[in-house]
This record gives structure tokens, C-alpha cells and sequence, in this order.
């Protein structure tokens, strides 16, 4: 039954990133018009970037890797103002529960695997995919904490 669940989902995240480019957002791209509702009821859009720093990490839950890095941000690494989009469809448990383990974090934000939240904010399709954004535009980007820069410290 495990052997099935797992192909089932190496098909579906083959099936979705068919055809796209992995690499990360450029470095001065502008982060394009967003919003996004959090598991707190709060609204962030995208001209809450202006004038300010933030950390912005793209989540995946089943994702080995966004789980060790949801784990750093739960243990208090240091990041500036965070904002943590958890890509799945709200009905998803696994999805609901990272969103909840990360909400005392930062602002959290549930979006559909085909959310154009993901385009404006840099065509995100690599998991998981953290972002230094400064006054609106890409300043850095990695897959780890540590890749990211001293930038992330407050």
C-alpha cells in the first residue's frame, strides 16, 4: 500500500512541474501582485513588501526537506519577518497541519498548488524555496537557511 501512496505522488508532483523550470527567481525580480488570507485571518499582499524586509519560505508538506526546514523555523532560527506559504489545497490534512505547527512563526498562508501567488512570487515550483525580499524585490534565494545568508538575521 506505501509502494502505491509514494508513486502515486512522485506521478502527481511530476505531473505538475512538467515542463517547468526549477531554478529560483532572479536576483532585483520584482515580486508581482499577490494576496494571500493566513491561518490567522490576517490579509498580506504584496504592497506589505514595500519598505520592508522579508523572509519568504514556499512549504510543501510530504516534502522531506521542507519538513527538516519547518523544523529550523519552529527551533527559533533567526529570520527576518516571515512569510510561510504552505502549497496545498486547503482540504489536505497534511497541509492544514503544517500551516497550524508553523503559525506562531510567522504570517502563514495555505495556497493551491496552481495559485498564482506562486507566479508573482517568482514562478516558485522547487520545494522548498526561501526567499530574501527587500522593499518588493528578490535579494536572495536557496533551499536552506544557511545558503540564504547572514541577510536572514535580524
Amino acid at each position: 500500500m506505501l509502494q502505491f501512496a509514494i508513486i502515486r505522488r512522485q506521478r502527481e508532483i511530476e505531473e505538475r512541474l512538467a515542463g517547468r523550470d526549477l531554478n529560483f527567481p532572479q536576483v532585483g525580480k520584482r515580486i508581482g501582485p499577490f494576496a494571500v488570507d493566513t491561518v490567522n485571518g490576517d490579509t498580506v499582499t504584496h504592497a506589505d513588501l514595500a519598505g520592508r524586509t522579508r523572509t519568504v519560505a514556499v512549504l510543501e508538506p510530504g516534502c522531506a526537506p521542507c519538513q527538516r526546514l519547518s523544523q529550523e523555523l519552529r527551533a527559533g532560527h533567526a529570520v527576518v519577518d516571515p512569510l510561510i506559504l504552505v502549497v496545498a489545497s486547503p482540504d489536505r490534512h497534511e497541509g492544514r497541519e503544517l500551516a497550524d505547527s508553523l503559525k506562531r512563526v510567522g504570517d502563514v498562508a495555505m495556497v493551491a498548488p496552481d495559485s498564482a501567488t506562486l507566479d508573482a512570487v517568482g514562478g516558485i515550483t522547487g520545494f522548498p524555496t526561501l526567499l530574501l525580499v527587500e522593499d518588493g524585490r528578490v535579494e536572495a534565494a536557496a533551499y536552506r537557511l544557511a545558503n540564504l545568508g547572514g541577510s536572514t538575521l535580524p
